[in-house]
């Protein structure tokens, strides 16, 4: 009778032991697919900002600015880099700008322009939304909208796509000619 008990006993043990091994490895397959938001980086000084750490499981990446500005006239912009750096050529899309009274627009060949220009004396407040079109082929759609703190109710937006040599890995915020420091605001990153 012992022995009928502790045979059972440990087949219960076992099997125990083997639900919660399953039960881990579910958990674990759960945070691999968690959402991941990094801390907000303060834009308050440098004249580049580059984000790291974008998983090779990244699906979407939402990229948010609070009040971010420069002390120049440069366009903000966008790069997007894999292990080998970013990259600077290959964008396709356009980018546009509406006030009260016009709109301009342009397109792009060599990163993601957030403006058109910019002003020293603005904040811009926004998303740009990355999203993976095709995993063979590091392919990403891009597009969002930015608003500047100005009395003309100016709202840029673009569009587009870009293929990496490499899985996504990095993004970088700086302006069109990299030399403009950036005085204000926050940058923030959401992976989905």
């Amino acid at each position: 009778m012992v022995r009928v008990l502790t045979t059972g006993l440990k087949l219960l043990v076992r099997r125990l032991n083997d639900a919660v091994a399953d039960l881990e490895t579910a958990i674990a397959d759960i945070a691999a697919q968690a959402t991941i938001l990094s801390a907000a980086t303060a834009t308050t000084s440098g004249t580049a900002h580059t984000l790291t750490g974008i998983p090779a499981r990244a699906q979407e990446v939402v990229l948010t600015l609070a009040g971010v500005s420069t002390d120049g006239t440069d366009p903000l912009v966008i790069t997007l880099g894999d292990s080998g750096g970013l990259e600077t050529s290959g964008y396709t899309g356009v980018r546009a700008s509406t006030d009260d009274t016009t709109t301009n627009s342009g397109s792009l060949t060599a990163f993601i322009a957030l403006t058109i220009a910019a002003v020293a004396t603005l904040t811009y407040s926004g998303r740009v939304v990355l999203t993976l079109v095709d995993s063979t082929t590091n392919t990403w759609a891009f597009s969002g909208m930015l608003a500047a703190d100005d009395t003309d109710d100016i709202i840029y937006y673009f569009a587009g796509a870009k293929s990496l040599s490499a899985v996504l890995t990095q993004i970088s915020l700086t302006t069109s000619g990299g030399t403009d420091v950036f005085d204000a605001g926050k940058l923030g990153m959401l992976v989905k």
